[in-house]
């Protein structure tokens, strides 16, 4: 677990990376498809041993879980809550808006964005308590993984907040990938069924005897998991001939089906992979109705282009890369 979750864990909230999902008496319920839960929330607590010490009560309004399928739309969550604390009026405010989709199959997208703000005024000098103040946001997407797939982390802040980006595998050998806000990385993930998760917190400490505190921030972080030689870009004017489909792993080849245009109208087609001519189709070569151009490396971007030249004479191309493989 990360240690901007400590004080959540802390006042008994659960875990932020790992939510579990509203029901009838508030447990986890297992994940036998994709789906989506958010949460915004506050954490106040006074921290020495003082009379009433223990978690800040806090009132006002509260969106909780969002427990939704994958479907793309946007899940708006919103804070606004207050409290008191050894002589000082503490507030928690938040907005957040959480997004996941499925483009294709064993592709995830997922999506967040909050701002978040912390503040206490005391009303009396003396005070004898340290309060800790958070408010946090989170967004997680639990998916099943059936083959290698790319975990890409992007994410910014702004203000006094801080945060991670996560994949943790939720069954099997314990597999976690924690990635702090502010930074961007990929990793490789085996198969199994992962919680991918977004956290966002603001939090500020008022010390014993002071002044008003406040802190808070802007967070947006995205999650991208997609399979392991997936179809990545594609450009040029040659889709009317040729279609390139996702890259295979096992046998290092990119498959591309052959058009009827391309079968009746074209003089030659040129494969080349990563600069290096692979494959010449001509003549009789041009009747088949797919071919599979390589061997490409699994470590690169498997840039694939194809020039087409027609009975006519006209020059048509298009280039392809795809997730690497390894």
């Amino acid at each position: 677990m990360a240690a901007g979750a400590a004080l959540v864990l802390a006042v008994g909230l659960g875990p932020v990376s790992s939510p579990a999902p509203a029901g009838a008496n508030g447990a986890a319920t297992a994940a036998t498809v994709a789906e989506q839960q958010a949460w915004l929330g506050s954490a106040n607590y006074d921290l020495d041993d003082c009379t009433g010490s223990g978690p800040v009560a806090m009132t006002g309004h509260q969106d909780h879980f969002v427990h939704t399928p994958i479907d793309g739309l946007p899940r708006e969550l919103r804070l606004d809550q207050t409290g008191s604390a050894d002589n000082a009026t503490v507030r928690s405010t938040g907005s957040a808006q959480a997004r996941a989709s499925r483009p294709r199959p064993g592709t995830y997208t997922t999506s967040l964005t909050a701002e978040l703000g912390v503040s206490a005024t005391p009303s009396l000098d003396v005070r004898r308590c340290r309060i800790l103040l958070q408010t946090a946001a989170s967004d997680v997407v639990t998916v099943p993984v059936a083959r290698p797939s790319w975990f890409v982390a992007r994410s910014s802040r702004t203000g006094v907040v801080h945060g991670y980006v996560s994949a943790y595998r939720t069954a099997g050998s314990e597999l976690y990938h924690d990635v702090p806000m502010g930074e961007a990385r990929s990793a490789l993930l085996p198969p199994g069924t992962y919680d991918l998760s977004i956290t966002a917190i603001a939090s500020a400490e008022v010390p014993k005897a002071s002044g008003p505190v406040a802190a808070g921030g802007r967070v947006a972080g995205s999650i991208l998991l997609v399979p392991a030689g997936a179809l990545r870009t594609r450009s040029g004017t040659a889709l009317r001939y040729v279609r390139p489909g996702d890259r295979s792993c096992a046998r290092h080849r990119l498959p591309v089906a052959l058009t009827r245009a391309a079968r009746t109208k074209v003089r030659t087609i040129t494969f080349s992979v990563n600069g290096h001519r692979r494959l010449v189709l001509r003549g009789p070569a041009l009747r088949a109705r797919s071919v599979r151009v390589g061997p490409i490396a699994d470590r690169s971007s498997g840039q694939v282009r194809a020039v087409v030249v027609t009975k006519r004479g006209a020059r048509h191309t298009l280039t392809t890369t795809s997730w690497p493989c390894a």
